[in-house]
């Protein structure tokens, strides 16, 4: 927490009975993401003392699904009266964020924890095919100036 990054070194495994962490899909997997310092302020004020393997928002007695983690995000969107979106659907939203705000496709993928950037480009090919006509537009508007 020191420097305002998480380490991401496990994913869970849902489908056994009880989850449990496992290994991460790949190398590029394992990876510390910065965040800001409001953010980390809300991870320190957690309860202390937690085991590296223990959960923190989910009881780890309960089999628990992508699923229920989605139903209960859906139930704050409903709540906040806010779109509706899921978990996945909130990294989408990031890495487009992300985009268009100029991060390098490196960055990002680096940041997403993919093997190469060929899977950020798949996933956000219609991010990048409307940053493309952005450039083409700033490229058209420098060359009219010569």
């Amino acid at each position: 927490m020191k420097n305002n990054q998480l380490e991401i070194n496990k994913s869970w495994n849902y489908k056994e009975k009880i989850g449990s962490f496992q290994p991460t899909k790949n190398e590029a997997s394992n990876r510390y993401v910065a965040v800001d310092r409001q953010l980390m302020g809300q991870f320190r004020t957690l309860p202390s003392g937690i085991e590296e393997n223990q959960t923190i928002f989910v009881s780890p007695t309960k089999r628990v699904f992508n699923s229920t983690i989605n139903q209960l995000l859906k139930k704050y969107c409903i709540y906040l009266g806010i779109h509706v979106i899921s978990i996945h659907g909130l990294r989408h939203t990031h890495t487009s964020l992300l985009l268009y705000e100029g991060v390098s496709i490196a960055s990002v993928v680096r940041r997403l924890g993919h093997a190469n950037k060929i899977t950020t480009q798949e996933t956000c090919l219609h991010i990048i095919e409307e940053l493309q006509n952005k450039d083409n537009d700033k490229i058209l508007h420098h060359l009219s100036q010569l």
